[in-house]
């Protein structure tokens, strides 16, 4: 595994000087993971996320879309991370900035929808704070909760993107975090968002943009 690892994962001199595959790295990244939880997290949020995005574009364009978020975020972790303090030059590898992508695209196409969500024992100190919000949204939800609980889909996606969008504002501006480039694939990946309307189905763009006129 290391040694697939030093081949085909990202790092900025395989970019910048074409080393091993060069910029096909930001292509082979994205199919490769540390670990089994790794590759499981992932997973969740692209099968949550990605099966309507997928109706709505079609396979084959929702997978060029996929790579394409994968390739802006993982060039953009290259382009936008500050050197490392000791100039270690760590690949990089994660399907992370391309599902953000995905969960950015749905955000844009279905913005009110909701997104049925899982309790975990770590959440049940926010518990109160969400059904406050998930009260606002929904009158009958103490009699709909049980273990899981219906939230917007902008309440679910948009704290994913708030806390990468604002480390990521944080690493641009000098401040160095240790996970820096990861923060910032997941925020050049979310904005990549934009790119969806190129890849949309036709007859869903016409009703996505009557919808709002």
């Amino acid at each position: 595994f290391e040694s697939h690892l030093w081949t085909y994962g990202i790092r900025s001199r395989y970019i910048y000087d074409g080393y091993s595959i060069g910029a096909f790295t930001s292509i082979t990244s994205v199919f490769m993971h540390g670990d089994h939880n790794h590759l499981i997290g992932n997973m969740v949020f692209l099968w949550a996320f990605g099966r309507r995005l997928e109706d709505a574009c079609g396979h084959w364009r929702f997978l060029i879309y996929y790579l394409i978020a994968g390739i802006v975020a993982g060039l953009g972790s290259i382009y936008l991370s500050p050197p490392h303090p000791s100039g270690y030059d760590v690949p990089a590898i994660g399907a992370s900035g391309a599902v953000f992508g995905v969960m950015g695209a749905y955000l844009i196409l279905f913005p009110t929808s909701r997104i049925q969500c899982l309790w975990l024992p770590g959440t049940f100190p926010i518990r109160p704070i969400i059904m406050f919000f998930a009260r606002v949204f929904e009158e009958d939800v103490y009699k709909r909760f049980r273990w899981f609980i219906n939230l917007p889909s902008i309440i679910v996606i948009g704290l994913y993107a708030w806390f990468n969008l604002k480390d990521a504002g944080d690493i641009l501006g000098g401040e160095y975090l240790s996970n820096a480039g990861g923060t910032l694939a997941h925020a050049t990946g979310f904005l990549a968002s934009i790119l969806i309307f190129l890849f949309v189905r036709k007859d869903l763009l016409r009703r996505y943009i009557k919808g709002r006129n």
